[in-house]
């Protein structure tokens, strides 16, 4: 089970790697629905089944949409793919900014 830092619930990780968006803290949720089962597989071979996901929203209107929750999980994970699809724009990064 992870341990919750005060700071880590309120950064999200821009993640190319990854299937869907996660987080682990509840409270972040707008919207939260009961899914079908999901297995998730993390790089370690560690395996964790999620029944929830839900809708959050950022300042502005910034909405991200089908968000997993799982609470053994240590960070928030916004998947790139996933964002651009769901926002129709492109995500542009540089040495500077993105």
């Amino acid at each position: 089970m992870h341990k919750e830092s005060q700071t880590s619930k309120f950064y999200w990780i821009l993640n190319t790697g990854a299937t869907n968006h996660v987080t682990f803290d509840k409270m972040l949720f707008v919207s939260l629905y009961k899914i079908k089962p999901i297995c998730i597989k993390f790089p370690n071979n560690y395996h964790v089944t999620t029944t929830y996901a839900g809708t959050i929203k950022f300042i502005g209107n910034l909405i991200i949409f089908n968000v997993l929750y799982i609470l053994d999980f240590a960070f928030n994970l916004i998947f790139v793919q996933c964002l651009i699809d769901n926002l129709d724009c492109q995500l542009i990064f540089s040495c500077k900014s993105c």
